[in-house]
């Protein structure tokens, strides 16, 4: 359930990770990135439009008659100020993530985000990105659990045949 904040005159929700993940899914709001455009291109929930808070005019807002508009950045507080400005100029569904990016990356939503080692996008948390790994030739599948950190468990080869069969898959 989300929160209403007031401020005075003002209004408007705060949203948990959880909340705007299902609501986003359904197409029931507009999801935006106020943060820099580095930090959008470094990592980003797909579908969500980048209106960063340097050139932020709540004014170009797009128009969205049947949805609100959710706002996100790194920790909340760049989105909070900006859910601030748009119910001051009369905007009356606006929301922010409460714990920004952070918080959806700790709640382990999907996302995509910049591989360092290629330079490609790489995504990140979505459950249909990781199948079973295995290794090559033995017929052996690998756990690819994901941690609530979203990385992946190691495999330790334990016998020769294993750390061969490794090794002949890297070549």
């Amino acid at each position: 359930m989300p929160i209403i904040e007031k401020l005075g005159p003002l209004t408007f929700e705060r949203l948990t990770p959880d909340e705007v993940e299902k609501r986003f899914e359904r197409n029931e709001l507009v999801l935006i990135d106020v943060r820099t455009p580095q930090e959008y291109a470094f990592e980003h929930i797909p579908g969500a439009l980048l209106f960063p808070l340097s050139s932020f005019d709540a004014r170009k807002l797009p128009c969205q008659q049947n949805k609100p508009i959710a706002f996100y950045c790194r920790s909340g507080k760049r989105s909070r100020t900006v859910a601030q400005q748009c119910s001051q100029i009369g905007i009356a569904r606006v929301a922010h993530m409460e714990g920004g990016f952070n918080a959806w990356k700790d709640a382990c939503h999907p996302h995509v985000a910049i591989d360092t080692a290629t330079g490609a996008y790489v995504r990140k948390n979505w459950k249909e990105a990781y199948p079973p790994l295995s290794l090559v030739g033995s017929g052996k599948q690998v756990s690819n659990t994901r941690t609530r950190f979203g990385s992946d468990k190691l495999f330790i080869p334990k016998t020769s045949g294993e750390q061969e069969s490794l090794n002949s898959s890297l070549l």
